[in-house]
């Protein structure tokens, strides 16, 4: 599954950390927690993984500004 594809690349993080909440609720803790560089982001739905595929950063954005994320850092 793509979405499985992509938590996979983010895994090769080698700086910072990055807790994913998903729409399940989830969590998803990529990187060390320790790191001073901290982001934590919730999907509110699965359209967000294909708009950034698609589109990059522009199809995050997008989706961000129409609240199928929260972004709390």
């Amino acid at each position: 599954m793509l979405k499985n594809k992509i938590f996979d690349y983010l895994q090769k993080a080698q700086t910072g950390y990055l807790e994913i909440t998903t729409p399940e609720h989830n969590k998803i803790e990529i990187g060390d927690p320790a790191s001073d560089l901290k982001a934590n982001i919730v999907i509110k739905d699965w359209a967000l993984i294909d708009a950034v595929v698609k589109f990059g950063d522009i199809g995050f954005g997008e989706h961000h500004l129409s609240l199928l994320c929260i972004d709390r850092d």
